[in-house]
């Protein structure tokens, strides 16, 4: 049940063109659901965060542990951005919480 999440949904890219737009709907249809946006470049996730009333962190993808902090704590990662190393993946793995890629087979989809 959505009322009963404690943690964060975790939205890597979600400061992008379909990352954003995908957070807002996602704030439309649970605004009680905890979420926080993350991305390269901590600015523009604060800016999109700022417009949905969310938390805003800086992501890495190249490092094991996403470059979050140690305490950060999350109950799904949803990607919106192409992750090579899978590492948004393993991530999710070692925290044992659910993770969707949007972005990673997208590709796929037009062939």
């Amino acid at each position: 049940q959505m009322s009963s999440i404690q943690h964060p949904v975790l939205i890597i890219g979600g400061s992008g063109v379909v990352g954003s737009q995908a957070a807002a709907m996602i704030r439309r249809l649970h605004p009680n659901l905890p979420v926080t946006i993350a991305g390269r470049d901590l600015a523009k996730a604060r800016a999109v965060a700022g417009k949905l009333g969310v938390e805003a962190l800086a992501a890495d993808l190249s490092k094991p542990d996403l470059g979050l902090p140690e305490t950060a704590r999350f109950s799904a990662v949803i990607v919106f951005v192409k992750d090579d190393w899978s590492t948004a993946l393993r991530f999710a793995q070692r925290h044992g919480i659910p993770h969707l890629s949007v972005s990673s087979g997208a590709f796929e989809i037009g062939i």
